[in-house]
């Protein structure tokens, strides 16, 4: 009891107020007893908790105008919320985690439609094969700290996952194979920065030796993985860069076409291994452009 017997509401409540009747450590029961509302109650400080406690049912705490979040920290369950014909929206504003709305049968497309984000939903248990499902992005789940394999298991592909940021190396260590990677978008430079592809088994998977030269492979390295010297040489390999990555003028001459001057000035000296504007070598070659232009006269 506040005193010793009832008193009349209207006395009580002309010498005091509902916020230091609360203050003074008045329970909701005792001040309900004497007559003050239970709008009385939430306006003097009371929250929502307290007025669950003295057995307030929750859709009057509803309708006092408790917001969502203050009911679910004075207990209200996501069940009850639920039941209260709150909406998915309002209960996540409310505070309630995927996992409670996970509890009481919110759809996973439910949730995404409301804004959970992925590493919301990895608490809650949700599956990777579930997330795509419903549309999130590697990227997105890239950034909830994922793993690449069980994306790549759910079945996100090399060029999902490049998108949301996973490199070569990464994808490569979880199964991807050259092929997926090349269909990923990854250039020859990103999976030459992977260090474990070797120039041929890129080759085998179409990337050409204009892509390999300009994703940083060098010469050798690419006639080791099956390029010939004139396919270099079309690529865009140098007479100049073929000489410094040590090739000899001769195979130069004869594969790649190159011409007495352009030996000389990719560096070669005369004289060097029998280097000669006479050389036999260069002698066919004038005497197939002489019978060329003769060919063109005639024509």
């Amino acid at each position: 009891m506040i005193v010793s017997g009832d008193l009349a509401r209207d006395v009580l409540a002309s010498l005091v107020a509902v916020e230091l009747l609360r203050s003074c450590h008045f329970e909701v029961r005792e001040l309900r007893s004497v007559g003050f509302g239970l709008d009385e109650l939430r306006q003097g400080g009371f929250t929502a908790s307290e007025l669950k406690a003295a057995g307030v049912p929750l859709a009057e705490l509803k309708a006092l105008g408790y917001s969502l979040k203050q009911l679910r920290e004075g207990g209200v369950t996501a069940a009850e919320s639920k039941a209260l014909e709150y909406s998915v929206e309002q209960m996540h504003q409310g505070g309630y985690t995927a996992a409670e709305l996970k509890a009481v049968r919110i759809s996973l497309d439910e949730l995404k439609a409301v804004g959970y984000k992925p590493r919301e939903l990895k608490a809650a248990g949700v599956a990777v094969g579930e997330l795509r499902r419903v549309g999130y992005t590697a990227k997105e789940l890239h950034a909830a700290d994922f793993k690449a394999d069980d994306m790549r298991s759910a079945g996100y592909a090399a060029t999902e996952m490049k998108a949301g940021g996973f490199d070569a190396k990464r994808l490569r260590a979880v199964g991807f194979s050259a092929t997926e990677l090349r269909a990923g978008g990854f250039t020859a430079a990103e999976m030459r920065m992977e260090k474990s592809f070797k120039v041929s088994e890129l080759k085998s998977v179409g990337y050409t030796a204009v892509e390999l030269r300009e994703g940083g492979f060098g010469a050798r390295e690419m006639e080791k993985g099956g390029f010939l010297l004139h396919e270099l040489k079309t690529a865009g390999f140098s007479i100049e860069s073929l000489k410094t990555a040590n090739y000899e003028w001769h195979d130069l001459a004869i594969q790649c076409s190159a011409s007495y001057d352009d030996l000389i000035r990719a560096g070669f000296t005369r004289g060097q291994e029998g280097l000669d504007p006479n050389h036999q070598l260069f002698r066919a070659a004038k005497a197939d452009k002489v019978v060329g232009r003769l060919a063109q006269a005639k024509a």
